[in-house]
């Protein structure tokens, strides 16, 4: 999912917890605001995130874990 890509890994991060997170399917527009990329790169990113979705469904739970967790661990701070 992130070959090949210059985005960081914080951003790849922040839109699988959007689009994991999201009820309904997130727009292009939208995951480009959230994560401040250009839209060609947000839809670029939502459609491999959907796939893995479909291939990879606990690495992506994982990772969503993951983010919940960080974002804990900052408020605490």
């Amino acid at each position: 999912m992130f070959h090949r890509t210059r985005l960081s890994l914080d951003k790849w991060f922040q839109a699988i917890y959007l689009i994991s997170k999201s009820e309904e399917k997130i727009s292009i527009r939208k995951l480009a605001s959230a994560i401040q990329v250009n839209k060609n790169s947000a839809s670029v990113m939502r459609s491999r995130i959907y796939r893995s979705l479909e291939e990879e469904p606990k690495l992506l739970k994982s990772i969503t874990k993951f983010v919940e967790e960080s974002h804990k661990t900052k408020d605490e701070s």
